[in-house]
């Protein structure tokens, strides 16, 4: 009996190790990440082109807080790893090992959040299991459950990923916490406007926002301007804008105003502490998102 539960062990364990692997980056791909701080709200990131890099294949990410589109990803199917290039203001191009899922129960790895609102070093992560599991697409995917190791003094809670996915928290993030009280966590998953991966804890659905991004809206596109006079930049043609958001050159999220109006000014000064070159993103009440590009001197 006993030798009939080992051989059944060795078989399911030698099934995991065999499974192809299923690349992460396809064509077209797409991640909705939901927080629910007042209200539950998705943000929505997406691969957004190609380019080169040092003779490598590159997907420009963009959405969210991508949409400098200086983050790029790739993905060595061969060795089964996925890496972010950045590219620094000056031209410089900054690479970073997300994930390596050619890794195997017991060992130990450091993970990386670059750019992210956790340590850039999350310290290292012991592999305590992979399992197989269905997911929206009716595909079996590996799941990766990883614990932080005894000497990891930085993070303290679990973290997983997907072969195919990535992790629970923003792509660029895999040694993030996925929690939807906090940065958030990954609720839907689309490959070539497929759905793969959902979550519907806190959400009643999922709709790809690539899929209907050609569809003819009925609104005006929202008009930035500036005011010589009052030395401000407004937004007009705003009935149907929910939000605008200010990041930097890094991509990183400065401030978010509110609006319930057709025209208002940006705040574009202190207590924020803009730098000189900030992206606008005014976030339409359908999703669509629109970008500016301010210089101020």
């Amino acid at each position: 009996m006993k030798a009939h539960i080992f051989l059944i062990i060795i078989f399911i364990f030698l099934e995991i190790k065999s499974q192809e692997y299923k690349p992460m980056l396809t064509s077209s791909n797409e991640w909705h990440l939901t927080n629910c701080f007042n209200g539950c709200l998705s943000d929505v990131y997406y691969t957004d082109g190609d380019t080169i890099i040092n003779n490598q294949p590159h997907k420009i990410l963009n959405g969210y807080h991508y949409i400098s589109r200086t983050f790029l990803l790739r993905e060595n199917t061969s060795e089964r790893k996925v890496f972010l290039s950045k590219i620094g203001n000056h031209g410089t191009v900054d690479e970073f090992l997300l994930y390596n899922f050619s890794v195997q129960v017991g060992d130990s790895i450091q993970m990386l959040n670059p750019i992210t609102p956790f340590p850039e070093n999350a310290g290292y992560f012991k592999l305590d299991s992979i399992n197989s599991n269905l997911l929206a697409d009716g595909n079996s995917y590996r799941h990766f459950y990883f614990t932080p190791t005894e000497s990891n003094d930085i993070t303290d809670y679990n973290v997983t990923w997907i072969e195919g996915v990535g992790s629970l928290s923003m792509i660029t993030a895999p040694g993030g916490n996925g929690d939807i009280n906090g940065a958030g966590k990954l609720s839907c998953l689309f490959k070539d406007n497929n759905l793969v991966y959902e979550n519907l804890d806190s959400i009643s659905g999922c709709q790809s926002v690539l899929k209907n991004r050609e569809v003819s809206l009925t609104h005006k596109k929202p008009t930035l301007y500036y005011k010589r006079k009052t030395k401000s930049y407004y937004l007009n043609d705003a009935e149907q804008v929910k939000r605008v958001q200010f990041y930097d050159g890094n991509g990183k999220l400065l401030h978010e105003q509110k609006n319930n109006k057709s025209q208002f000014t940006l705040q574009l000064k202190t207590p924020y502490n803009f730098p000189n070159i900030v992206v606008v993103v005014a976030v339409l009440r359908n999703g669509k998102k629109y970008s500016y590009k301010i210089i101020q001197y």
